[in-house]
């Protein structure tokens, strides 16, 4: 647990190689278009995320959305916000009947160590 989260749950990124995250939200959505944000921070100067980060948003009935963000981003975003949390908006999903939302966090395309992030 994190004492400053909004729930006292998170993902934190301790130290991997190939990163791949997957959930499922808790209920399903009803039709409709949603702004899809993150929450997340990152301690400045102890963030690594080498290479992209996609952040991806698939509901079963309707168009995915995939939000990529490279080092830069983290780098900037955890220099910014000085180990706080933070909303990262990332575009919108367009849900056509009630559905069940999958999501996921991956950074496959290096193996550089990744670390320093939480969600």
């Amino acid at each position: 647990t994190e004492p400053d989260s909004l729930t006292g749950r998170i993902i934190r990124l301790r130290s991997v190689c190939w990163l791949e995250i997957t959930g499922e939200m808790e209920h399903p959505l009803m039709p409709g278009k949603y702004e899809i944000s993150w929450r997340m921070k990152a301690r400045a100067n102890l963030v690594h995320m080498w290479g992209d980060t996609e952040f991806i948003v698939v509901p079963s009935h309707g168009k995915h959305h995939v939000h990529t963000m490279g080092f830069g981003d983290f780098r900037d975003l955890s220099m910014e916000h000085a180990d706080q949390w933070f909303e990262r908006k990332m575009g919108c999903v367009e849900i056509y009947e009630p559905s069940t939302i999958r999501v996921a966090i991956r950074n496959w395309n290096n193996g550089n160590w990744k670390m320093g992030v939480f969600w």
